[in-house]
Formats: C-alpha cells, structure tokens, sequence
C-alpha cells in the first residue's frame, strides 16, 4: 500500500511537470508564430488609402533577436522589441531612414501608432496590434 501511494504521488509530480513544459512550449510557439512579415491593412479601424500598393508599410519581427524591421511608406524602419510575454508585446527605439516621401504623414502616423503598441492578437493570418485602453491600432495581413 505504501509503494502504490509513493508512486501515484511521483505519477501526479511528473504529471504536473509535463503540463507546465506543454504550456511553455505553446507560449514560445504563440511568440514564434509573431515571427514573420506583415503587411499594413489598417491603422485605427481605417482601411489604409494608398497612391501605389508599394506604400504599403511592411513588419518584419525577429523574435529571437528582439528586434523589428520592414519599411514604413518608403524608409527603412527598425527597432526594438522591450516586452515579450503572453500576449503582451512593447517596441522601443523605433526609427527610420530619412527619405521624403509622397506620402510622409501616413509614414509619420504609422510609427509613432507602432510605438505605443502594448498588446498583440494572432487571427487568421491576421496581426493586430492594440494600446494599453484595449484599443485595436494597427491590423496586419501575414505575407510570407
């Protein structure tokens, strides 16, 4: 009787390890999945109005590096990514080339919405990006 109790116990401790192992694995995979390129559809629950479909601002996340990439109207962006938990995610130390564009202010707009992302949901090869009041402030479309 005594070994049958040890060993359901050592059964429930095991059991409880591998659950949490499962539960970390899907989180990385949930970040993981951040890792790609996306394309700007729209910017605070307005669909974007672009001159030429080669405006359109580009996301490129690198998860393992935390970092960010892509291109805004038409400069280079980057930066950094701060925070990374669950479905939290904050950019830091955004910037961009310095090219004039046609279309400066949608550039302008574009990132300084980027930098007050503070949380993030994956649906449907879709990315959206919300503020801190739970605001939906940029919508990306998966294109790679």
């Amino acid at each position: 009787m005594k070994y049958t109790y040890i060993t359901l116990l050592i059964i429930l401790i095991l059991s409880c390890n591998s659950t949490k192992n499962n539960n970390m694995d899907n989180q990385e995979f949930n970040h993981q999945v951040l890792h790609d390129i996306w394309a700007l559809s729209e910017m605070n629950n307005e669909a974007l109005k672009l001159d030429n479909e080669r405006e359109r601002p580009i996301l490129e996340l690198y998860i393992e590096e935390k970092r960010l990439g892509g291109k805004g109207v038409c400069n280079t962006v980057f930066g950094r990514i701060n925070l990374l938990e669950k479905n939290q995610i904050e950019f830091s130390k955004i910037g961009s080339t310095r090219k004039m564009c046609n279309n400066q202010q949608l550039e302008y707009d574009y990132l300084r919405t980027l930098e007050k992302t503070a949380t993030y949901q994956i649906k449907e090869l879709h990315l959206y990006l919300y503020d801190t009041n739970k605001n939906e402030i940029l919508k990306f479309k998966k294109i790679d």
